[in-house]
């Protein structure tokens, strides 16, 4: 066929087509069925492609415009929520709730409520699914005793849970009350034949239930247990469904255990040694069977790996599988990452056993960001203090590499301008905690003299429907930015990942919030060090349905 012939065939214009009247029927067969049946069918549509199904005709728009299922469906997954364990609630309700906890979210309202706690001296705390818990009498890195307190909302004024004694002398635990799951870690020092009190440690996790401190019923085996080859001087614990995952340190040493706390078998044993207790390694999980290592040394970056079981079939732990290799951006001589560390929110499941009242609706999985902290040591002369930052990451990005079936090696430039965001500074907070879902907090002085503010950060908010935030929002969120730290970095670090920041004066004087997925926790101690002891008081900002008179409790030890 001749290239003009091919082109007449293929331009030959089409016959004319019927010209159809407003009052016509539709021709279209979907749009012909009954409305029940059209939204019932549209509702098991990805929530994205429903809006533009809005852009196809006037019918389909104005059905979704008009139908309440089909709107909870879109602005719930544009919430970054899924629905709870309180699905008996019509459709209309949650639908309302949703609306207002939007607006209260956006607006930064609260209300103010004093909750009261067992006061004395503690070392270990945390705060997942509504729960805040915190060890008891604690005597320097270890305790006994552990107190659960269920944190008020609208519909619930608080409950309290007390073990004075557990059973075990323990450092530091975990939970999640939606698998009525703690794990408690527990540290001792082995003596030889002699008696001689050597420098291994012994560390044993403990698999309880929050509600009767008793084994869990889900895990095969009581505890599990590893050696540490010195003292060990910190330690973090995740979990994630059925796999817990710890890191323990000294001051040159690491090592990373994941296991499956269920069947009792280890996934994971990986060991680290650097020259300084800065260099070390810190990890977060990225889902059930992936994690990200954040490695300050030799060039700093991030690793992504995924593990499973080993396929030998034998229970020894099987090498997990790197799978991407994110570098930051190039540093100039001299200049280097003296501390990296990363922080996301608790995971939990879809499981009923839950310690506090039901929910309409709670965040989604893949509603996730990660936080991480970096000082960079600058290579002026003479040397400056180092410049600390914090850098955000969605986790869908880690979860995308964790694909890839080759390691790949990506440089700064192909990943990090559109995946990240750079905020100059620290959270300004003494506790952990401070991230869930897609939002987090942080305590922000602009000067030395001036007024605190809490700022809040929602890389969740640009991803909504186009018409619930305006043209200048929009403009604001997405726009680029730029840091210039030209004795650190060989050129500014562009920056593009979109997000809405939200400022508002603070005069309370709390040592720092935390963040769940209905409040702001904001907390106040006596003593500013190293174990933080003497909690005197607990500040609810209450997200919840209603902003009536705010409700003050008394405290049990005021300041």
């Amino acid at each position: 066929m001749d290239a003009a012939n091919h082109s007449r065939r293929r331009w030959r214009p089409l016959p004319p087509l019927p010209i159809i009247g407003i009052h016509n029927q539709p021709t279209s067969k979907l749009c012909s069925l009954p409305e029940e049946i059209l939204i019932c069918i549209l509702s098991l549509v990805h929530p994205a492609t429903l809006v533009a199904c809005g852009a196809v005709c006037r019918m389909l728009r104005d059905m979704i415009a008009q139908s309440v299922v089909l709107n909870y469906h879109i602005e719930l997954y544009a919430d970054g929520m899924v629905d709870g364990d309180n699905c008996q609630l019509p459709v209309a309700e949650r639908l309302s709730q949703l609306r207002m906890r939007r607006q209260t979210w956006r607006e930064v309202k609260w209300e103010h409520r004093l909750f009261p706690l067992v006061p004395g001296s503690w070392n270990a705390y945390e705060l997942v699914d509504g729960i805040f818990s915190k060890t008891l009498n604690s005597t320097g890195n270890a305790a006994r005793g552990i107190m659960f307190a269920s944190l008020p909302s609208r519909d619930n004024p608080g409950s309290l849970i007390l073990f004075e004694d557990v059973g075990i002398t323990f450092r530091d635990f975990a939970m999640d009350p939606t698998q009525d799951l703690i794990v408690y870690m527990q540290c001792g020092h082995l003596s030889d034949a002699s008696g001689y009190v050597t420098l291994l440690t012994h560390v044993t996790l403990h698999f309880r239930t929050i509600s009767d401190n008793k084994t869990h019923p889900q895990a095969r085996l009581p505890t599990m247990s590893v050696m540490f080859p010195s003292d060990v001087i910190g330690a973090v614990i995740q979990i994630v469904n059925e796999i817990v995952g710890f890191m323990t340190w000294d001051n040159l040493h690491s090592q990373l255990y994941i296991w499956d706390w269920e069947q009792c078998m280890e996934l994971v044993v990986r060991y680290s040694s650097q020259t300084n207790l800065a260099a070390l390694d810190d990890f977060a999980f990225v889902s059930d069977r992936a994690y990200v290592l954040a490695s300050p040394v030799p060039a700093a970056c991030f690793r992504v790996y995924t593990f499973g079981i080993n396929p030998d079939g034998n229970e020894s732990p099987a090498e997990p599988c790197l799978h991407a290799i994110l570098r930051l951006p190039a540093m100039r001589e001299g200049a280097a990452v003296s501390l990296l560390g990363i922080h996301t929110g608790p995971f939990t499941t879809n499981s009923s056993q839950r310690l506090r009242p039901p929910k309409a609706f709670v965040t989604a999985p893949h509603a996730r960001i990660h936080v991480v902290s970096i000082d960079l040591a600058r290579g002026s002369n003479p040397p400056e203090p180092p410049a600390s930052c914090l850098i955000v990451i969605r986790n869908k990005t880690f979860l995308a590499y964790a694909e890839h079936l080759e390691p790949v090696d990506v440089p700064w430039d192909d990943w990090g301008p559109a995946h990240t965001r750079w905020i100059p500074g620290t959270t300004g907070s003494l506790w952990l905690r401070y991230v869930h879902g897609e939002r987090f907090i942080r305590l922000y002085t602009p000067a030395d003299d001036g007024p605190r503010y809490i700022e809040m950060y929602d890389f969740g908010a640009p991803y909504v429907p186009p018409s619930w935030v305006t043209r200048e929002e929009n403009i604001l969120m997405h726009q680029a930015h730029e840091l210039l730290l030209d004795d650190v970095f060989e050129s500014p670090v562009i920056y593009r990942l979109p997000c809405r920041i939200l400022a508002k004066q603070e005069n309370l004087p709390y040592s720092g919030f935390m963040l769940d997925e209905d409040r702001l926790v904001g907390l106040k101690v006596r003593d500013c060090n190293i174990t933080i002891a003497g909690l005197s008081n607990m500040f609810i900002s209450d997200t919840g349905m209603t902003m009536q008179r705010a409700l003050m409790c008394s405290c049990c030890d005021h300041l």
